[in-house]
């Protein structure tokens, strides 16, 4: 093998040492995106989750079909819910309403996470929720 060939080799293996270190490094903070779903509050609060700190103690009681979606290293995290005509009536007392300026919705998230209308904004312990009045859907987020 001539002096050039063992010269790209080693520029090769160099090249393919650092996209397999890098790789690793791309799918370890990939993996450091948690996900879970609940049917109800209850599941929840059987889980640990709202102790470990991933929901908030103020979530509606009427909390159904719940997604969210956290990561461990940044402490942001999505939560996506449907909620009871009285628990909206009952979100005054519990967070101050956002009336201007309005925060802008994640943009990192699919339309399936998001209200379809948000109408309301809230702020909550350090969090933010945009409801959709109509649809009773919320998404909570940090």
């Amino acid at each position: 093998m001539s002096r050039l060939n063992k010269i790209l080799l080693g520029i090769a293996l160099l090249l393919a040492l650092a996209l397999a270190i890098s790789w690793n490094k791309l799918g370890s903070s990939l993996s450091d995106w948690k996900s879970s779903h609940f049917a109800s509050i209850s599941e929840i609060q059987q889980s640990g989750l709202i102790e470990k700190g991933w929901f908030p103690n103020w979530m509606p009681q009427s909390a159904t079909e719940i997604k969210e979606t956290h990561n461990i290293d940044t402490n942001e995290g999505y939560i996506f819910f449907f909620f009871s005509k009285q628990d909206l009536d009952n979100l005054n007392t519990i967070c101050p309403e956002i009336v201007k300026p309005l925060p802008e919705l994640p943009r990192n998230l699919s339309a399936d996470w998001l209200p379809q209308k948000p109408d309301r904004y809230f702020t909550c312990q350090g969090s933010l929720m945009a409801i959709d009045s109509i649809q009773l859907t919320a998404l909570i987020w940090r």
